[in-house]
């Protein structure tokens, strides 16, 4: 493991949030490596070392990076698919990295997943890692996750269990901001890196102590999209789903300002 090495950093969040494009941005920074759906998780859980696990990481980030550039055909030549969403920042540093002093996974939706069904978990996390460990949590407008996932289960409205669910995994990261400190998590609204990505990918930086220059943040910048998308519209809502959502969505401060409407 490299010792210019001082931070871990895990994605929370939630399926069809957008934490795949902030991986990139940040897999993106010549300090920093950050892994594809990795699932770190899992490998911490069935024993690997910290050295081992870090070592994947790169590797992973590596693999992916070749696919975002078309360097990449799987195994028995199928080209690398488009719906793992990878984002190419012009000029980054995206498989490679000069001095590594961040390293971590963006397996936010799953790292909750897991979190939920092992309640063990967290201490495993903090124990085995070497280092201070950091928790970006990636939120998006509820009703747009939501749509967008009902969506690509070929589903013309929202049904309850996916509110419910939603729920679940809100409880559990709210525990761990409050098991952790709200000091070791950055929650990064969606909609804020739209609208104001020099503003939003400062403050990442700032967070994990990388040092934001002009030339990356504008490069990440240029990827960003120009609007979010409001998948919730092309989807049905039933009062009741959309009453159960909006209770969730009142219920926890990380979600303070979204709605149907808004």
């Amino acid at each position: 493991m490299e010792q210019t090495l001082r931070t871990f950093v895990l994605f929370i969040g939630y399926g069809r949030s957008g934490h795949s494009l902030v991986g990139s941005l940040l897999d993106a920074h010549k300090n920093a490596v950050v892994a594809h759906e990795l699932r770190a998780v899992d490998l911490i859980l069935a024993g690997e070392s910290f050295d081992s696990l870090c070592q994947k990481i790169i590797e992973n980030s590596e693999y992916y990076a070749a696919a975002k550039t078309g360097r990449f055909q799987s195994e028995g030549g199928k080209a690398f698919s488009s719906d793992s969403y990878l984002y190419a920042v012009p000029g980054g540093y995206q498989g490679c990295h000069e001095q590594l002093q961040v390293i971590g996974d963006k397996s936010g939706g799953w790292t909750t997943r897991m979190l939920e069904r092992k309640p063990k978990l967290l201490r495993k996390i903090l124990n085995r890692s070497r280092l201070p460990v950091k928790w970006i949590h990636v939120v998006r407008n509820p009703y747009d996750m939501l749509a967008t996932s009902t969506k690509r289960a070929k589903l013309k409205s929202v049904p309850m269990g996916k509110v419910k669910t939603f729920g679940a995994r809100c409880r559990v990261n709210e525990g761990l901001i409050q098991s952790v400190g709200e000091e070791s998590v950055h929650t990064f609204k969606h909609e804020n890196l739209i609208e104001n990505p020099e503003l939003e990918l400062t403050r990442l930086c700032d967070f994990l102590e990388l040092t934001a220059s002009d030339d990356f943040v504008e490069a990440c910048s240029s990827i960003v999209y120009k609007k979010p998308h409001r998948s919730r519209k092309e989807v049905k809502w039933s009062a009741g789903v959309k009453k159960k959502l909006q209770k969730f969505i009142n219920r926890f401060g990380f979600l303070s300002g979204y709605s149907f409407e808004g």
